[in-house]
Formats: structure tokens, sequence, C-alpha cells
């Protein structure tokens, strides 16, 4: 089995996502005024599109919240087709620059590795007190390192109002490296990965491929609520290169989960490798502020990718068996969008700081009424004209 180490972007002759990454490919507006509207998802069917990236500082996208619902957009990049120094960072805006009320992590984190890497965007529920109520939102990327193609996924998805049996379930702990167990390889399924999230392979069990340099292979793992998945790999026949499989979960909204243990696999390794989710599913981790829990807020099912890069060409053999975690609970929370919009329905207005986004500045009047120095000269002026009327009155 020969294997070529990589000198270069690999995607040179391959620019975009696979077919089954997107069913658009977009460019942002380069500012508020010309910003397209997005047409957005719901959980488990969001709408994907490859963004093109070509230098721009900000690309622009008008986006629609309703009120009881969040807006949750992933971002991912294929190392194999962008540059090391590929990185996109995401946040939310009003129409007149003011920062919205959101949670945000770039694509690079410390959790990034040799796989895809991939961050999030997601707003807090539209309601009276959020700082975008009544004004347009706008969804607005950073992207830096060059031109690249970038997948995006975007949803709404609606408040929990009905918790189903986890309602008076605590968030489980989060699991570490320690607490994972291999998982024994069993039967091989026959299911075939996919190449995106769009048309990944189901897979239960255990599964034996055989990926080639700058390939992803995508599956959908089954999961119940406050479960998580684990997983054990193994190279079947070492290379020789210097090739690393990596292996990275996302949440079915798509957004990248935090996966602890072995994660990433040297192709001339010769043993197992065991990883699994961090956060076992609970809706109640989106609200933990804590990056380890926020997208571990989705059960139903996981996408398992496994992304071949540090080589050109050559192909390896693995296996991979996958079980998940705890015992499941029924039935899982509701996501109706009615039924959230009404529970928002008594929310009050809440007074908060207002900041302005990069690159976008405060009036001139209201930058002068913020001055202390202008303050004080006019409250000096205006003791003057005092004194200078009294003074005139007693002529």
């Amino acid at each position: 089995m020969s294997v070529v180490v990589a000198t270069g972007l690999l995607a040179a002759a391959a620019p975009f996502l696979p077919a089954a990454a997107a069913q658009e490919r977009i460019s942002g507006g380069d500012s508020v005024a010309s910003a397209p509207e997005l047409i957005v998802g719901t959980a488990g069917e969001p709408e994907r599109y490859t963004l093109e990236v070509a230098g721009q500082d900000w690309l622009y996208f008008d986006v629609d919240i309703p009120v009881g619902q969040r807006l949750h957009v992933a971002y991912t990049v294929d190392p194999n087709r962008a540059p090391d120094s590929a990185e996109v960072a995401g946040e939310l805006i009003d129409a007149r620059g003011y920062l919205s009320d959101y949670d945000a992590l770039p694509t690079a984190n410390e959790d990034s590795g040799a796989g895809l890497r991939s961050g999030f965007v997601i707003s807090e529920p539209m309601n009276a007190a959020h700082r975008s109520y009544g004004h347009d939102t706008l969804l607005r990327l950073a992207p830096t390192g060059g031109n690249f193609p970038v997948g995006l996924s975007v949803s709404l998805i609606p408040e929990v109002v009905d918790g189903g049996a986890l309602a008076d379930v605590d968030r489980p702990p989060l699991r570490y490296a320690d607490d994972l167990d291999a998982v024994a390889a069993g039967p091989v399924s026959e299911s075939a990965p996919g190449e995106w999230f769009g048309d990944a392979g189901e897979l239960t069990g255990t599964t034996q491929q055989r990926i080639e340099a700058g390939q992803t292979q995508m599956f959908r793992v089954p999961l119940g609520w406050l479960q998580a998945i684990d997983a054990t790999a193994e190279i079947l026949e070492p290379a020789a290169g210097d090739g690393t499989l990596s292996f990275k979960m996302f949440n079915a909204a798509e957004e990248q989960l935090t996966v602890v243990g072995e994660r990433e696999i040297a192709d001339d390794h010769a043993g197992e490798a065991t990883f699994g989710q961090r956060s076992p599913a609970h809706y109640k981790n989106l609200a933990a502020k804590n990056k380890s829990r926020t997208t571990g807020f989705l059960g139903e099912h996981v996408y398992l990718a496994v992304t071949y890069t540090g080589v050109t060409s050559g192909s390896v053999d693995y296996r991979v068996a996958v079980q998940p975690r705890g015992e499941a609970a029924a039935p899982g929370p509701v996501f109706d969008a009615a039924a959230a919009e009404a529970a928002q329905a008594d929310v009050e207005p809440v007074d908060k700081e207002m900041y302005y986004a990069a690159g976008f500045e405060e009036p001139a009047w209201r930058q002068a009424a913020a001055n202390p120095l202008l303050w004080v000269a006019g409250g000096a002026v205006l003791l003057a004209l005092i004194i200078a009327v009294v003074a005139i009155r007693r002529r």
C-alpha cells in the first residue's frame, strides 16, 4: 500500500465540497444592505449550503428568527480542501449594527485536530428580552486564510416547553477519557458511508471501510436521550506514510460535539483507539453556558466523520465499532414552534447594554453625549450663562 506525504493543498484540483455537502452554492453580501436572505431548515433537517469564500472580510446574510426559536448555524471546513490557516468565525448582529444575543465558537479551537474543523453560532431564544427583538437579524461570518469552501448548515429550533421524560432529570455528568470503555467489534455492517451529512450512511455496530487520501466518510449513528456514543477504531493494515485518520462527532443540527479519548490515529498505528461523546444527550445542555455541553442538546442521532489527512495519495483500511452508553429515556422532549412562541408571550423587555459590532460606529451625537469632558464643558458654559443673567438682572 503506497502513501505519498502531502506537500501542499490536496484540494487544488477539487476546491468544492462533495456534491452531498450542499443543496446550493452561495456567497454572502459585503454589507448589511446587500445581505441575501438565507432559507433556514429545522432540527434534523437543516438547510445546507456550500459557502464560497474569496478573501472577503465579512459575509452578511439576512435571517428571520421567529419568537420562541433559536437560530443554529454550523460552519465546517474540510482540511483537505482548505489551507492550514483557514478559519471561520461568526456572530449575529441587527440591522443597526448592534451585537445580538448569541453563543459562538470559531473553527480555530483546541478540539479542531487534524479532521473536519467546525464552529457554530447559536442565538438566544427570540423574545421581548432579546437585544434584536423587533429588528432584522443578520448572520455575519469572518473567513480568513485564503479561498476555500465552507459547509454551512442552518436550522431554526424551538425552545422546549414539554421536556417529556427528561423534564425533571438533571443533565448527566460530563464524561472523560477514563470513563470510556472499548467497544468490541461485531459482525460487519454492509451499510456504506456517505461523503457528507446529507448522504451519511446509517451505522449500528461495526463497519469496515477503505478510505482514500483526502476523503471524508460520514456515518449516522442512532442515539437515545441521556445516551452518549462510544467508538473504538483500528487501522487494519498499517501504512508507511505520515497520514492521520481523525474522528469527529456532530449533533443532528450538524454542530460539532466535544469528543474525548483518542480522536486521531496515525496511519501506521497498529493498535486500537477509543473515543466518545463527552456530554450525554439532554436538551438542558443548550443552556449550560459550557461549550463542552452546548451542542449535546439533541438526541435521535449523531454523525461520525472519518477524515484521512496528511497524504496526497494512497488509502488505508480501518474498522470502527460504535455503541450508545447509558439507558435511553423516552419520550423525549417536544420541539413545538407554536407552543414555544406562546410560552414567550409573557417575557418582559429587559434594559441591556448595547454594543456595536466591529466595523460599526456610534453616531457622532451619541459619542458626544457619552463624553464626560463635554458634559463638564457644557456645565461650565451653562453656569456662566446663569451667572451672566443674574448679573444683568441686578443692574
